[in-house]
């Protein structure tokens, strides 16, 4: 596979923005992305502690299948594909959305960061429910109280433009109820 390695900004000694190009600017990006991806999936980090070698197999597949495909890279890389992190993110929110909750009560519409995350929230009992938010590293991030009513259509915002990017993980506790899930801001 390809990755991007021309034209990457970086900062100088200085501070100052400049471009720099070769290979040793697109294995950071690799690897960043593979980073990033076992750290969004709480489903594939339980198959890496219980059979590393199939969830690298499948990290793998994403990663190759899930590129920019560019006709200038036949017969020079194995998938003729170029690294792009954002649709290997969604090629493994597939794979992993069958995880801990149920489409049904909980659905997360996640931006990436250029404006409010949607929570739609549709427990089968009314009452309060904590939603708690914590980054990747354990941290905790933000506490909101949820009033819920059945029937009632419940989407809940919150603005994470001024949050670092990163992969963020969300805990409901409620009424005979949890809920966990992560969420990516770029």
């Amino acid at each position: 596979m390809s990755a991007s390695g021309e034209g990457i900004p970086m900062l100088d000694d200085s501070g100052s923005i400049r471009e720099e190009s070769g290979t040793s600017f697109s294995s950071p990006h690799v690897a960043g992305t593979i980073s990033l991806l076992y750290q969004f999936c709480p489903k594939l980090t339980e198959l890496n502690k219980k059979n590393p070698s199939q969830a690298v197999s499948i990290l793998r597949q994403i990663i190759l299948d899930c590129g920019d495909h560019l006709p200038t890279l036949e017969n020079i890389t194995v998938s003729e594909n170029r690294l792009n992190a954002y649709k290997a993110l969604v090629c493994l929110n597939r794979y992993c959305s069958g995880d801990t909750v149920p489409k049904e009560d909980i659905v997360i519409y996640n931006n990436f960061g250029n404006g409010p995350v949607k929570l739609k929230f549709s427990p089968a009992y009314f009452g309060i429910y904590d939603l708690f938010i914590y980054n990747n590293l354990g941290q905790f991030i933000d506490h909101k109280i949820l009033r819920y009513d059945p029937g009632s259509n419940f989407i809940h915002e919150f603005e994470i433009n001024h949050w670092p990017s990163g992969v963020y993980h969300f805990y409901i506790r409620g009424v005979q109820t949890n809920w966990d899930g992560s969420f990516m801001k770029i």
